[in-house]
C-alpha cells in the first residue's frame, strides 16, 4: 500500500510526457505550411479583385480550411502534450468537414458550369469523405473505450479496490 502514491505519482508522470521530437516536427511543418498557403491564398484575394466568383469562393473556403488546420496544430504545440484521443476526434472532425465542403463544391460547380473535371473532383471527394469518417468513428470508438476504462478505474480507486 506504500508504494500506491509512487506508483500513481510515476503513471502521472508518463501521462504528461511532451510530444516526441517527430511529432513536434509534424506539427510545426502542419503549422508553417498551413501559414503559408494562408498568406499565399489571402495575398492572391486581396491583389487579385477580378477573380470569378467560383474561385473567390474555393480561395475563401481554403483559408478557412488551413485556418482550422493551423488552429490545430498550433493548439497541438502550445500545450506539448501527446496526441491523445480526444485530439484524433477532433482532427477527424476536421477533416471530415473540410473533405465535404470539397466535395459539396466541387459538385456545385460541376452541376452549374458542366466541368467534367469538377464531377472527377467531387468523386474524388467522396472517397476523402470515406476515409476520413472511417478515422473519426475509430478515434471516435478508441476515445469511448478510454472514457469507459477511466471510469472503471475511478471507481475502483473509489471504492477502495
Amino acid at each position: 500500500m506504500r508504494d500506491q502514491p509512487n506508483q500513481l505519482g510515476a503513471l502521472m508522470s508518463i501521462a504528461e510526457n511532451q510530444l516526441s521530437f517527430r511529432a513536434k516536427a509534424g506539427h510545426l511543418t502542419l503549422l508553417i505550411v498551413t501559414i503559408a498557403a494562408i498568406a499565399a491564398l489571402v495575398s492572391l484575394l486581396l491583389t487579385e479583385p477580378d477573380l470569378p466568383g467560383r474561385t473567390f469562393w474555393a480561395m475563401v473556403t481554403l483559408v478557412i480550411t488551413n485556418l482550422a488546420w493551423a488552429g490545430y496544430a498550433g493548439w497541438i504545440l502550445c500545450f506539448r502534450r501527446t496526441m491523445l484521443s480526444r485530439h484524433r476526434v477532433i482532427a477527424g472532425w476536421i477533416a471530415v468537414a473540410a473533405s465535404t465542403l470539397f466535395t459539396l463544391g466541387s459538385a456545385a460547380i460541376g452541376v452549374m458550369s458542366e466541368v467534367p473535371a469538377a464531377d472527377l473532383a467531387a468523386l474524388i471527394g467522396l472517397a476523402l469523405i470515406a476515409a476520413a469518417t472511417g478515422l473519426l468513428i475509430r478515434a471516435s470508438r478508441q476515445y469511448a473505450a478510454l472514457q469507459r476504462r477511466r471510469a472503471q478505474l475511478t471507481a475502483s480507486i473509489r471504492d477502495g479496490g
